[in-house]
């Protein structure tokens, strides 16, 4: 037994994976250096406020998400001033904003423009004759355990994604449901966003939704979660990633935040993750438990 736990440890260690949050080489934020910037995300022809918006530096672990009000706050480094911010939300053309422009105000108004197109269609039919078919990992065995929640920020995981990759056994096909497992929880509530992406270069690449998909688990609750998908009508033709982005949540200050999702080394499967928002993909040969019903 020794033996094989030594064999998964040295697994993981390439994957970087065993805690999505964590840095993968810590770092400490140097305080005498730290710059906090705040700004307020807008829709430029109403002037309302945009909850949940994607917010970071392009490639680096340094990013976060507009909160329900559409406000954000980041602290930064010295040497991040010359670095710009992409700033994205499904159904509005995507900003890039200069760091050094927002710490010229003490909060500073940021407009995204909506944006208007159409997805190409994929035909697949009278949905009523459709077969169905479960694709993902539908095991909750906990051999392995992965953690949302960043050690060293606590619940600071806005922004945070993991997502798997969904081979379909037959295309085009119309996404049904989505379930998800969580082994481990003790917060009152969290607030995720499902994100279903195409892929490049194996790796999530372009959003398959124009809309916005919000799932909320509440009361410390651990199990399967499920999503009905069909009111989106979201429809693939080829291998894709679906994936969870932590959003928002309510932690009960007295306990650690925990929550994990159970899973397993697996060859033949790919999860990702990223940090924070706007950061590089990572991927690992790991079984997380997510899986899908499709309609063909």
């Amino acid at each position: 037994m020794k033996n094989n736990q030594n064999i998964l440890f040295l697994l993981l260690i390439p994957l970087a994976i065993a805690n999505p949050c964590f840095s993968q080489t810590p770092v400490q934020d140097d305080k005498a250096n730290a710059i906090t910037v705040r700004g307020i995300i807008m829709e430029k022809d109403s002037n309302q406020s945009l909850a949940y918006v994607s917010i970071g530096i392009p490639g680096k672990s340094l990013g976060t998400v507009s909160d329900s009000m559409g406000h954000f706050t980041m602290i930064i480094q010295k040497e991040n001033l010359t670095d710009t911010l992409l700033i994205s939300l499904v159904g509005y053309e995507s900003r890039y904003v200069s760091i050094r422009d927002l710490v010229a105000g003490n909060k500073i108004i940021i407009e995204l423009i909506k944006k208007y197109y159409e997805l190409q269609e994929v035909v697949i039919g009278n949905v009523q004759g459709l077969v169905s078919e479960v694709a993902g990992r539908k095991s909750d065995g906990k051999a392995l355990q992965f953690s949302f929640i960043d050690k060293n920020a606590k619940a600071n995981c806005l922004g945070s994604e993991i997502g798997v990759k969904i081979k379909p056994g037959k295309t085009p096909a119309l996404l049904q449901d989505f379930n998800w497992n969580l082994s481990g929880n003790n917060l009152e509530s969290i607030k995720f966003r499902v994100n279903v992406y195409s892929l490049k270069n194996n790796l999530p690449d372009t959003l398959l939704s124009n809309d916005e998909i919000y799932v909320i688990v509440t009361n410390a609750k651990t199990g399967w979660n499920k999503i009905d998908l069909t009111p989106y009508h979201i429809t693939v033709n080829a291998d894709f990633v679906i994936s969870l982005e932590w959003v928002e949540n309510s932690v009960n200050e007295k306990e650690t935040p925990k929550v994990f999702l159970p899973g397993g080394i697996s060859l033949s499967n790919t999860s990702y993750f990223r940090l924070k928002s706007q950061d590089k993909w990572k991927k690992g040969s790991v079984s997380i438990s997510f899986y899908v019903t499709l309609l063909h």
